[in-house]
């Protein structure tokens, strides 16, 4: 894992124990270019006045200010020249936000002085495929806009990481309310209080269902962490890469809820029993689907697909009771 010294701004490779680290959060800027690994091996990190390294160098000083030495930041910290460079640090992304000390949250069309009530569900962040595992993997989160003022944070799960300066200011108003609201994450999924692990499937895949990714292959790779899965990355196999994470999790964990999936646009054009995208769960958004308990399933892959072995229960029609 790479990772950039916050005072020397040079990145460090470790194999093995990591130090403590801040992780960024944040979308492109079509307007502005983004610092690649190239970039900082060459000359251009020597003058970071250059503004082209302005999110590298304020994430830097953020991270300094609550005595952290390292931060991570995906498009500099990643060789993505290397195939397999991508493809282990795409599978290992949930869990290096995961182990992150902090995650700070850099809106770039959050401009100050906008009010959260009317422009925070308006930010390119909710949009992404890949911020969804950055909202739900890491302790703590802070919100900044624009300017790099601090609009908020979530506080996940407990941590020792909290910054002690952070108290009675605005790192601490609570913004899981409004992100439970704009996203369809129930607060008790922010609040860290429900487990992903044990939440059904076709209720994660509809926090995915309004967000879009670049290729078509990364809205399945964006989901991996989310359901504890790895698999290889086929740049280039489209929405297959979707059915493998289907398949994939319905195999390790037997979740069938992945079946109650209904097609956007109501169109009946199809011969599987997988879903093509998030979007077909768009209605489970809200809705707790429920697998019944000591439901018999057997599960396998075979060369014609995803093959299920149920065992059904007759309901009896006089009450309404299974027999």
């Amino acid at each position: 894992m790479r990772l950039i010294e916050t005072s020397t701004h040079q990145v460090e490779e470790f194999v093995g124990e990591i130090p403590d680290y801040a992780i960024l959060s944040h979308t492109w800027n079509p307007n502005e270019p983004e610092v690649t690994l190239a970039d900082m091996a060459g000359n251009g990190i020597r003058d970071l006045r250059n503004s082209k390294f302005n999110k590298i160098r304020d994430v830097c000083k953020k991270a300094k200010e609550v005595g952290l030495k390292y931060c991570w930041v995906d498009t500099c910290c990643i060789d993505k020249s290397s195939s397999a460079e991508l493809s282990e640090s795409i599978n290992s992304m949930y869990r290096w936000y995961q182990n992150s000390a902090i995650c700070y949250v850099f809106l770039f069309d959050l401009k100050p002085p906008q009010t959260l009530d009317a422009q925070l569900h308006l930010c390119r962040w909710f949009t992404r495929g890949w911020t969804l595992q950055e909202l739900l993997a890491p302790s703590i989160l802070v919100f900044f806009d624009s300017a790099w003022h601090p609009r908020g944070s979530i506080r996940l799960r407990p941590s020792e990481h909290w910054p002690s300066q952070y108290h009675g200011s605005d790192y601490t108003t609570d913004l899981s309310g409004r992100v439970s609201s704009i996203t369809g994450i129930p607060s008790k999924a922010l609040a860290g209080t429900s487990s992903l692990r044990i939440m059904r499937a076709a209720e994660i895949m509809s926090w995915a269902s309004g967000r879009e990714t670049t290729r078509p292959e990364d809205m399945a790779y964006s989901l991996l962490g989310l359901f504890d899965v790895n698999m290889p990355l086929l740049y280039g196999e489209g929405n297959k890469a979707f059915a493998r994470l289907q398949e994939e999790i319905v195999v390790r964990r037997g979740d069938l809820s992945l079946l109650a999936w209904s097609p956007p646009d109501n169109s009946v054009d199809t011969c599987s029993a997988l879903a093509v995208s998030p979007a077909s769960f768009s209605w489970c958004r809200g809705y707790h689907v429920v697998q019944r308990r000591g439901l018999n399933v057997e599960v396998g892959i075979t060369n014609r697909g995803l093959r299920l072995g149920v065992r059904l229960l007759k309901q009896d029609a006089a009450d309404q009771s299974p027999t």
